[in-house]
């Protein structure tokens, strides 16, 4: 489990020099997931996608066969 965690992280640690380097300093994609459910992220989502796939993949595991498979989706935000 750690190993899996470590190639995610060092895939999305490759991916964010497309993003980055196009907006200024102080934006940041944030990435969230939700369900038909009404489950959610939080409100400040996270920063590596992989970990927004992962919360919503223990979402679904958690719950009874034929529960809808949550969605990911992310957005641009600005840091403060």
């Amino acid at each position: 489990m750690i190993i899996r965690l470590l190639h995610g992280l060092a895939r999305a640690l490759s991916n964010t020099g497309d993003e980055g380097d196009t907006r200024g300093a102080g934006h940041s994609t944030r990435h969230h997931w939700r369900c038909e459910c009404g489950a959610h992220s939080r409100e400040d989502g996270f920063l590596i996608r992989t970990d927004a796939e992962y919360t919503a993949q223990r979402h679904l595991l958690s719950k009874a066969v034929g529960h809808p498979v949550p969605e990911t989706y992310s957005t641009d935000g600005i840091l403060s």
